[in-house]
C-alpha cells in the first residue's frame, strides 16, 4: 500500500472526482483545506497482498460530522453492477486518507462535498451503503483474520522447513562424513587388494619356482637313480667276475694240493729210493751202478721237480698275484660302488625328504594361494558392496541436494511472503496505529484497583488492559513472538507457579512460570519455543512446548498467580460500531 500526497496549484472552481486508470486505481479529486484554494490529493494502491486495508466509507460514515441524510430507496443497488460497486468501493478505499486529512483540517465540508459528488453519480442508489459496507468491513476482518492465521501458519510452516533444512544439512554432513569414511575404506580396501595382489604374484612366482626347484630335483633324482642302477650293474659284473676269479683261484689251489701231493709221493718215492740206495751201497758194483743211475735219475727228477716246481710257482705266483691284485682292486672298486651306493641312497633319501617337503610347502602354498584368492573374493565382493553402497549414498545426497534445493526454495518463497506480510503490517503500523486511553475503572472498595487501558487502532481493534498492582501484562507481540510483563511494585514479587494463559479462536496455551523473581520495576519477556534462539536478556524466559503464542483481532490473556487468582488481563477484540 503505498500513498502519495502531493498539492497542485489548481482553478478555484472545485472539478469532481473520477478514475483515472483501472489498472492502477488511482483518485483525482479536489478538496478546498481551510478555505483556500483547493489541493490535489492523490491516493494510489498498487498492492496486491490478501491483506488490505479496511474501508473508508464505514469510516466516514460513522463519524460525527456526516450531516448529509442518507435516506435511499430499498432497491437501492439492485441495478447496479458488480464492476460499478467495486469502482465505488475502491473510490472510498482510495480516498480515505484525503478524507481523514480533510477532516482533521476542515471539519467536514471536503467530505460533504466529495459526497455530494457521489450522490449525483449514483444517485438514490445508496441507501444501504452501510449495511453493504458494514458487511464488506466484515469479509474484510474475516479475511484479515485468515490472513493473519496463514501468516501464523506459514511462520510454522517456515520454522518447519528451518528444522527441516537444519535436519537435512545435518544429514547432508553425516552423509558426506559417512562418505568420506567409505572413500577412506574403500582406498584402504584398494591398497589391501594391490598388497593381496603383490602377496599373491609374490606367491605365484615362489610357487612357479617351487615348481622348477621340484621339476629340477627329480630330474637330478632321476639322474642319480640311473646313476645307481648302472653302478648297481656294474657292481653286478664285477661281483660275478669276482666269483669266476674266486672260483679260479679255488682251482689254482686244487691244482697246488695236488702237485704237492705228487711231490709229497715223489718225496715218499724218493726215501724209497734212498732206501733202495742205501741197500745197494751195501753192494760194490752194483751199488755203485745204482747209485750212479740213481743220482742220475735223482738228479734229473730233481732238475725235472725244480724246473716244474719254479715253473708252477712262478706262474701260480704270478696267476694267485694277479688274482690278488685284481681282488683287491675288485674289493677296492666294491667298497667304492658300496660308499658310492650308501652316498647316493643318503642322497636319495635326502631329495626324497626335500621332495617331501617340497610337497609340503607347495600344498602349503596351494591352500595359502587358495586362501589368498578366497580372501581376494571376498575383498572384491566387499569393493563391489561399497562402490554399491557408495553409489546409493551418492544419489541419497543427490535426492537430498534435490529435495534441500525444494526446501530452500520453498523456505525462500516463504520468507519473501512472510517480509511482505511484514512490510505491509508495518505499512499498516505505521499508517496510524494509535492507542488510545479512553478511560479507567475501578472495582471492590478501592484497596484492589483495577485500571482498564483501552486502546483503539487504525485496524478497527480494541485492547482491553485489566491488572492489579503487582504486575501487568504491558504488551503481546502482533505476530505472537513475545509477552511482556512488567513490575508495577517498588519490591520483587516471587512468581514462582504463576501461570500465563492465553485463548486465541478457540486454542488455548498455558505457560507455567518456574522458580522466578521480577525485581521491582523491571520488565521481562516470555518468549515461545521457536523465538529461543534469538538474543534475549537473562531475565526472560522461553515457554517450552509452545511454538508461537499467535494473533488474532479476538484474543485473550490471563495472568493468574500461584492461587488461581486473576493478576492481569489482556484482551484484544474487534471494534463495536
Amino acid at each position: 500500500m503505498a500513498v502519495q500526497l502531493r498539492e497542485i496549484p489548481s482553478p478555484s472552481t472545485p472539478t469532481s472526482g473520477k478514475i483515472t486508470r483501472l489498472s492502477t486505481l488511482s483518485w483525482n479529486g479536489r478538496l478546498p483545506l481551510h478555505g483556500g484554494s483547493p489541493s490535489v490529493i492523490s491516493v494510489s494502491h498498487t498492492s496486491s497482498s490478501p491483506v488490505q486495508s479496511l474501508s473508508s466509507t464505514s469510516t466516514i460514515l460513522n463519524q460525527s460530522y456526516s450531516s448529509t441524510p442518507t435516506h435511499y430507496h430499498a432497491t437501492s443497488f439492485c441495478g447496479v453492477s458488480l464492476q460499478e460497486k467495486k469502482d465505488l468501493q475502491e473510490l472510498n478505499e482510495r480516498f480515505r486518507y484525503s478524507l481523514c486529512t480533510a477532516t482533521e483540517a476542515d471539519g467536514t465540508k471536503g467530505l460533504e462535498y466529495e459526497l455530494k459528488i457521489l450522490k449525483e453519480k449514483w444517485g438514490k442508489e445508496t441507501e444501504n451503503i452501510i449495511e453493504i459496507y458494514n458487511e464488506k468491513l466484515e469479509s474484510l476482518r474475516t479475511q484479515l483474520d485468515s490472513s493473519k492465521t496463514e501468516t501464523s501458519d506459514l511462520v510454522a510452516k517456515y520454522y518447519d522447513y528451518d528444522r527441516k533444512w537444519a535436519d537435512m544439512e545435518r544429514e547432508l554432513v553425516y552423509l558426506r562424513e559417512t562418505n568420506d569414511k567409505a572413500n577412506e575404506k574403500v582406498s584402504k580396501l584398494k591398497n589391501k587388494s594391490i598388497d593381496l595382489k603383490y602377496k599373491l604374484e609374490m606367491v605365484e612366482k615362489m610357487s612357479k619356482h617351487h615348481i622348477s626347484e621340484k621339476e629340477r630335483y627329480k630330474f637330478l633324482l632321476s639322474q642319480k637313480r640311473e646313476e645307481l642302477t648302472l653302478v648297481s650293474k656294474d657292481a653286478s659284473v664285477k661281483t660275478s667276475e669276482l666269483l669266476k676269479r674266486t672260483t679260479q683261484c679255488e682251482r689254482l689251489q686244487d691244482e697246488l694240493r695236488l702237485l704237492y701231493q705228487v711231490w709229497e709221493r715223489n718225496k715218499k718215492e724218493w726215501s724209497v729210493l734212498a732206501d733202495i740206495d742205501s741197500a745197494v751201497r751195501n753192494g760194490e758194483y752194483w751199488i755203485s751202478y745204482v747209485y750212479v743211475r740213481v743220482c742220475k735219475i735223482q738228479d734229473e727228477y730233481e732238475k725235472l721237480i725244480s724246473e716244474y716246481k719254479e715253473e708252477n710257482e712262478s706262474c701260480l705266483r704270478l696267476q694267485i698275484e694277479s688274482l690278488r691284485t685284481e681282488l683287491e682292486s675288485y674289493k677296492h672298486e666294491w667298497s667304492l660302488a658300496k660308499d658310492e651306493r650308501d652316498r647316493l641312497k643318503e642322497e636319495c633319501i635326502d631329495l626324497q625328504a626335500k621332495y617331501d617337503q617340497l610337497e609340503v610347502k607347495h600344498s602349503k602354498c596351494d591352500g595359502k594361494y587358495a586362501e589368498l584368492q578366497i580372501q581376494w573374493e571376498r575383498k572384491r565382493d566387499k569393493c563391489r558392496r561399497f562402490k554399491s553402497l557408495i553409489e546409493q549414498l551418492r544419489q541419497q545426497m543427490a535426492v537430498l541436494t534435490e529435495e534441500s534445493k525444494v526446501h530452500l526454495q520453498a523456505r525462500t518463497t516463504l520468507e519473501n511472503e512472510i517480509q511482505e506480510y511484514r512490510d505491509l503490517l508495518s505499512t499498516i503500523e505505521k499508517r496510524g496505529i494509535k492507542f488510545t486511553v479512553i478511560g479507567t475503572t475501578q472495582s471492590g472498595d478501592g484497596n484492589d484497583s483495577d485500571p482498564q487501558i483501552i486502546t483503539v487502532n487504525s485496524l478497527n481493534r480494541r485492547v482491553e488492559k485489566t491488572h492489579r498492582k503487582e504486575v501487568a501484562i504491558e504488551k503481546i507481540d502482533d505476530e505472537g513472538n513475545y509477552i511482556e510483563l512488567q513490575n508495577l511494585t517498588g519490591k520483587a514479587i516471587t512468581m514462582t507457579s504463576w501461570k500465563l494463559k492465553r485463548k486465541v479462536n478457540d486454542k488455548e496455551l498455558e505457560f507455567i512460570f518456574p522458580i522466578y523473581n521480577l525485581n521491582a520495576g523491571t520488565s521481562m519477556k516470555v518468549y515461545p519455543e521457536s523465538q529461543a534462539s534469538l538474543k534475549r536478556d537473562k531475565i526472560d524466559l522461553v515457554a517450552k512446548g509452545i511454538t508461537t503464542w499467535d494473533h488474532s483481532f479476538t484474543a485473550e490473556t490471563l495472568l493468574l498467580n500461584e492461587h488461581g487468582k486473576d493478576v492481569a488481563r489482556y484482551t484484544e477484540q474487534l471494534r463495536d460500531y
